[in-house]
């Protein structure tokens, strides 16, 4: 028998509607359940500030920290994600979480999303 085989182009376009801001809650300390113990707390202190904001965890790692060719300790890192919502409440949840979590955030962006890019996909799909 034979087989019929199509491909097809299209596009459509989304206004993102979604603010996630990723941050990471980090301490660094001699002993390795210190450290763990202060990220642990720091991620504590996201989530409290996040309120009623959604918070994932992406990720935790712990790896040992060198100065000068010598071990100095060790970091514990977890990675956090909280939906926002807009840009105007990542920017207040950013000023919250600088106040309350202090040294121990780093902030590694914050994306803008689609929350719901079912009505593109079908737009996108029949341009195809």
């Amino acid at each position: 028998m034979g087989s019929i085989s199509v491909t097809g182009f299209g596009s459509a376009t989304a206004v993102p509607d979604t603010a996630v801001v990723r941050v990471a809650a980090v301490h660094r300390a001699e002993v390795l359940a210190d450290a763990l113990a202060g990220a642990e707390s720091a991620r504590a202190s996201v989530v409290s500030a996040a309120g009623d904001l959604v918070v994932s965890t992406v990720n935790l790692s712990v790896w040992p920290v060198h100065e000068e060719g010598q071990r100095a300790g060790f970091e514990a890192r977890h990675g956090l994600t909280v939906a926002a919502g807009d840009v105007a409440t990542a920017s207040d949840l950013l000023a919250r979480l600088a106040s309350e979590v202090g040294d121990r955030l780093e902030v590694e962006g914050v994306d803008l999303t689609v929350s719901d890019p079912t009505s593109a996909l079908g737009a996108a799909r029949e341009a195809a």
